[in-house]
């Protein structure tokens, strides 16, 4: 089989899958996560494209070889072979891809040398160099090069070593033993308003003072060949203390140091009167801050940030570290990226968000808005307004006072104890609702929606979705299509409208309220007490009436034109019952 026609069954073969997960997530609500999807098939690919290229190229004729009808496909086969196995296991977290190809990358060259040998010997004439291949290899080393000085640089490719109950950061892949180095200075805070901390590779822990006298601990971990190199590079480290405008900036020379730095890591822990306001900015390191009583400001990257027993306002960024802030009293502004957030016990407004990762609000005396992406959100215990939107995440949320509006798709939705409004619109999920005791605004898509306990107004509108409803207190209006509509024990009036989908209504007790259903393409069944009383217009075009009440002998057959009627007045009247349509069955039945 040659290439051209190799690369048309691939294709075919990936339309062929692509459309398969497609029209299961349209028809059955079969969820899939794209993410995970997407870092496995890239790999995957990779490593058959390798591999189909190396077949060919071992297992095409030797004398096509001859002829020249032939290109050697033998270094684009070893790179993207090579390259989808490090991605692989990445993914498995194995090792790091940056890292592992910065330093192994040479394999490729030595590979590459020893199967042109083998071709010398294996192919009458050789094979001549083609130009491809010498810039194939020129790539190779450019990009080798490449990852290797990235490898070295100052990215988040770091080592965690502990101190006490602090951690120093440094990058990873550097030799030598480790020492370690520390200094404590008193701080003047004469004059000084606001407190400015800059860190780089190491934590950051703001404590309130135990006196009136305000100090900072540095803790400097050095990796040297021996205790001189790392005394002499500890003493490169200078610490800055500059006043300006009523603000002391604390900061040391780690960043200033360049290549020699790259062994040394900073943490400082600073002991501060409670009332002065603190910024903190780091990088590759933890944040702790405790017991403040003034304004907390917080950036940081790739490295935890932890606030507790807070009053006044918090407001931290983050990149891949997670955040946690608890007891805080004032407004608290989180967002964080590739990392989990956690709120607990806040006495004000909460803003929070992350991407492919939780988000966790709990015991919120405020509104709450949330902000996530592929990831999961948890709402407990939430007094004030919330708002969550959430593509491609998980929702999950119970005990909230007021009213909660939901955006997501792709994941389910399960929310239960709602004291206001819900406002809810989703895709390609699955979702359960109990107990919400304002009116509910429902927009579903492709999706599965179960809810019990509603007692106010409701309102779906649905497209491909399936809607199952129980004690439904206020007035019901449901629209969707393709899907069963099932709604058991109502008390409001009723609308339903569907398409090429089944309606069954169940009431335990005689309805009160005027019923209207409206179907195309399918059936609808109503089961109602037997000493209901109510009128009944029904009519079935190209479909069949059946009914326990009123004078029936038999189905009601198609009439001239093609359409079954049967209208009737059961016991002494009551609200009016609509039933229509088409194509199929109606059937009224006698609750036993």
């Amino acid at each position: 089989m040659n290439g051209r026609k190799t690369g048309t069954l691939v294709v075919g073969l990936v339309l062929i899958l692509a459309g398969t997960l497609f029209l299961l997530s349209n028809l059955i609500s079969f969820r899939v996560d794209w993410v995970l999807l997407f870092k496995i098939t890239v790999p995957v690919l990779c490593v058959g494209a390798g591999l189909a290229k190396l077949v060919r190229h071992y297992l095409t004729p030797l004398d096509e070889w001859a002829r020249g009808g032939r290109k050697s496909s033998l270094l684009s086969g070893l790179f993207w072979l090579f390259f989808g196995f490090v991605i692989f296991l990445d993914i498995l977290d194995v090792i790091e891809t940056l890292s592992f190809f910065g330093v192994w990358w040479p394999v490729l060259l030595i590979a590459f040398g020893l199967a042109k040998i083998t071709d010398h010997y294996r192919i009458p004439g050789g094979i001549q160099v083609r130009v491809g291949e010498i810039f194939g290899v020129i790539f190779i080393l450019v990009f080798g090069l490449a990852c290797s000085r990235l490898a070295k640089a100052h990215l988040p490719l770091i080592d965690d070593f502990t101190w006490g109950d602090l951690t120093v950061s440094l990058p990873v892949g550097l030799e030598g033993e480790r020492f370690d180095f520390e200094s404590t200075q008193p701080l003047q805070l004469e004059g000084i308003d606001n407190i400015q901390v800059e860190n780089l590779y190491g934590d950051v822990v703001v404590e309130p003072a135990p006196s009136e006298e305000a100090s900072l601990r540095l803790v400097t971990r050095v990796r040297a060949a021996n205790q001189q190199q790392a005394a002499d590079l500890n003493r490169e480290v200078v610490l800055r203390l500059n006043q300006a405008d009523g603000r002391l900036k604390i900061s040391t020379n780690r960043p200033d140091l360049g290549e020699k730095g790259r062994g040394v890591g900073t943490t400082m822990l600073l002991q501060l009167p409670a009332v002065l306001p603190v910024s903190v900015s780091n990088s590759f390191g933890a944040v702790r801050v405790n017991r403040r009583s003034a304004p907390v400001h917080i950036d940081n990257s790739y490295g935890d940030v932890q606030v507790s027993s807070q009053t006044g306002s918090l407001t931290v960024t983050n990149r891949n570290g997670r955040v946690e802030a608890r007891s805080v009293t004032g407004s608290v502004k989180i967002l964080n990226q590739r990392a989990a957030v956690l709120v607990d016990g806040v006495d004000g407004p909460v803003e929070a968000a992350t991407e492919y990762d939780s988000i966790r609000l709990e015991h919120i005396r405020g509104d709450a808005v949330v902000r996530n992406h592929f990831g999961s959100v948890r709402l407990v215990d939430i007094q004030g307004e919330a708002s969550v939107s959430g593509e491609g995440s998980s929702v999950r949320a119970e005990h909230l006072e007021q009213r909660l509006s939901v955006r997501n798709s792709h994941k389910e939705v399960a929310i239960r104890d709602v004291g206001g409004p819900l406002d809810l619109e989703t895709s390609y999920s699955r979702v359960e609702l109990a107990q919400i005791q304002g009116a509910v605004s429902l927009k579903a898509v492709h999706s599965t929606v179960s809810a019990k306990d509603l007692r106010q107004e409701v309102v779906v509108a649905g497209r491909g979705s399936e809607i199952k409803l129980a004690r439904i207190a206020g007035p019901l209006r449901v629209e969707t299509s393709l899907r069963k509509v099932t709604v058991e024990d109502f008390s409001g009036p009723v609308t339903v409208q569907n398409e090429f989908g089944e309606v069954v209504l169940e009431n335990r007790t005689a309805p009160t309220q005027p019923v209207r259903i409206i179907n195309k393409n399918g059936s609808i069944l109503l089961s109602l007490p037997a000493r209901s009383q109510f009128k009944l217009a029904a009519q079935a075009v190209g479909g069949e009436i059946e009914s326990d009440f009123g004078e029936m002998a038999e189905a009601a057959e198609p009439a001239a034109g093609g359409v079954a009627v049967f209208e009737t007045t059961v016991g002494e009247g009551g609200p009016l019952i609509e039933l229509q349509t088409s194509q199929s069955r109606i059937r009224i039945k006698k609750r036993g």
